[in-house]
């Protein structure tokens, strides 16, 4: 199978001969107009009285301007973020930052994008997932690297938020999120209705994406190849996406980066169900129809970090739909969780039930 590769790296520029693709893309009018110059000087020169040496000399100053004025060129130690080519098998097409659109997967990552701590963590988590390279550069190229990225100005498709808005759970949209799903979200049980609540427990962005060897992950690449995941709910603790899919598309590159595979819809291959806060209740209906595995992201977190095998996942308690409503459920977070070995005795009727892990 073909290894996956990082689409983009960021670092400073090792050399002063690497050229900008977009400013090599826009320089033809440029062009033009040196090489309108050029035939303009010469022809100074062709009529000139003056000597040879003097002739050349000035050809010569012409040229250095010429290279000196290049704007294509990016400058030894610039930040410079480049695109990963398979057909060479290495990183190509060099951008100046501020030349460089910052695509959709990286914009829907971010979690808060007008907090620049935040997003450095969000960045960092993908690192060899989404880009490399930025874990090894200067505090400094680091933070001027977030600054481009968080600008709205620079992000592919030119789609600018209004002030305040943010593509992860700020403040007002996770009140936006749980006051919907208060009113939308609704079990029945014994006849009684009940609220999914809010979700005041989880920390927005609070965790972070892992990757094969990074995080506290195992190296492994390929510990979920072969299983396939079918997510629903939303996910404020991991972050990124608009309201309705909080979390969705950085938990399905982080499943991937291990060798799984994420789909919309239930198949024969479906392994799991993989649930957030306020999930769809059909989804757990078809998913028990179908004899479906449903896990939460406290779950996953612990098959990636080697805190829980595949043989124990299946001993243990079977998670119900309500334990994903509103203020009962439970965030990963990236701290260490002790997994029992096997499936607890059934709790008395009337009994409170404990938080699964």
């Amino acid at each position: 199978a073909e290894e996956d590769v990082p689409g983009y790296k960021v670092e400073t520029a090792r050399s002063g001969r690497a050229k900008c693709a977009v400013c090599k893309k826009n320089s033809g009018k440029v062009a033009i107009a040196d090489s309108a110059a050029a035939e303009a000087s010469t022809a100074i020169v062709a009529t000139s009285t003056a000597s040879r040496s003097s002739s050349r000399a000035k050809k010569s100053a012409s040229s250095a301007v010429v290279k000196q004025n290049d704007t294509t060129v990016i400058g030894l130690g610039e930040v410079r973020v480049g695109s990963f080519d398979k057909m060479a098998g290495s990183y190509g097409r060099w951008h100046h930052l501020e030349c460089w659109r910052v695509p959709k997967k990286v914009q829907n990552g971010l979690t808060d994008p007008s907090d620049e701590e935040s997003c450095l963590r969000d960045l960092l988590s993908m690192e060899e997932v989404l880009l490399t390279g930025l874990a090894a550069m200067d505090e400094e190229d680091q933070m001027t690297f977030v600054r481009h990225v968080i600008n709205s100005d620079h992000w592919a498709g030119n789609r600018k938020r209004k002030a305040g808005a943010a593509s992860g759970p700020s403040k007002a949209k996770s009140a936006k999120v749980a006051s919907k799903s208060e009113s939308a979200s609704k079990a029945t049980k014994g006849g009684k209705k009940k609220s999914a609540g809010s979700t005041a427990n989880v920390v927005p962005g609070s965790y972070s994406i892992l990757a094969p060897g990074l995080g506290g992950a195992v190296e492994d690449e390929n510990i979920l190849k072969g299983k396939t995941f079918v997510l629903t709910g939303i996910f404020l603790e991991v972050g990124g996406g608009d309201e309705n899919s909080i979390g969705v598309e950085n938990l399905k590159s982080m499943i991937e980066s291990f060798g799984g595979k994420v789909t919309t819809r239930f198949s024969k291959n479906t392994s799991f169900l993989l649930a957030g806060n306020n999930p769809v209740a059909k989804r757990f209906t078809d998913a028990r129809a179908k004899s479906i595995e449903i896990i939460n992201l406290v779950r996953l977190n612990g098959l990636l970090k080697d805190q829980l095998t595949f043989d124990r996942l299946g001993k243990l308690e079977a998670l119900d739909s309500e334990e994903f409503m509103g203020d009962a459920y439970q965030p990963a977070t990236n701290a260490s969780v002790a997994f029992g070995d096997a499936k607890p005795a059934a709790a008395k009727k009337g009994a409170k039930k404990p938080a699964a892990a």
